[in-house]
């Protein structure tokens, strides 16, 4: 049995990887910053960072109130950085805004509220070459824990 927490993880990465996958471009999960594209051979990089996980309620054992923090980023290092980041970046948005992406999450138990947060400080500029932009989602779940006291 898989946590509700890495079901949302697996969710978003297999969201991500299929944008990067019809962009042309490479998907990383959980990748080392910074990142850097001439190391690793890539001029556009889509990638997910898991930024955290905490109870919210822990009204007893068995059932807790969860909210997971992701950040999704795309980076590029071509000759229209920006553009190419932007329309990357879209591309990414587009598909954790959309019904099939909701209807994922629906159907993993205990997933509420998805929301856009802001990218944490020390994030907002990473030390890369190139153009970066980044979102982060917060989304809120219950977990159940079917064997405790």
């Amino acid at each position: 049995m898989q946590s509700v927490w890495y079901q949302i993880a697996q969710a978003m990465s297999t969201t991500l990887e299929a944008v990067a996958k019809d962009e042309g471009c490479t998907f990383l999960d959980n990748p080392a910053l910074p990142l850097d594209l001439k190391a690793i051979q890539r001029e556009r990089v889509v990638f997910l960072l898991q930024r955290g996980d905490r109870a919210l309620e822990q009204p007893g054992q068995r059932n807790e109130k969860r909210r997971v923090r992701v950040l999704f980023g795309v980076v590029a290092l071509t000759s229209a950085s920006l553009a190419d980041a932007d329309a990357l970046h879209f591309a990414g948005r587009t598909a954790l805004r959309s019904q099939a992406f909701r209807d994922v999450l629906i159907a993993i138990s205990g997933v509420g509220a998805v929301r856009e947060v802001e990218v944490e400080p020390e994030l907002k500029s990473p030390a890369t070459e190139g153009t970066a932009l980044m979102s982060a989602f917060e989304i809120d779940y219950a977990q159940t824990y079917p064997n405790a006291a």
